[in-house]
């Protein structure tokens, strides 16, 4: 076997692994997938299905959600209702 330098620079022999990883970050920047827990939203959602959520807040300039939409907590907002 013999033995090769790559003498490539940094970017050029790294881009594979560099673009997918920056594409990942900020993809979950935006966007998170969240799993559906119970049956509340039945027939529309089932229990333990998978959907993507964007991580929009609402606020007074951005308006409140409307009519139909689906609004998603995090886990810890509920569990600190229940205390």
């Amino acid at each position: 076997m013999a033995n090769y330098e790559d003498n490539r620079p940094f970017k050029e022999k790294y881009r594979i692994y560099i673009y997918p990883v920056i594409l990942a970050w900020l993809i979950t920047m935006f966007v998170r997938p969240i799993t559906a827990d119970g049956s509340a939203m039945l027939p529309g959602i089932s229990d333990g299905e998978v959907m993507i959520v964007s991580k929009q807040t609402y606020s007074a300039v951005r308006g409140a959600p409307r009519f139909q939409q689906v609004v998603a907590f995090r886990s810890d907002f509920i569990d600190e209702g229940e205390r």
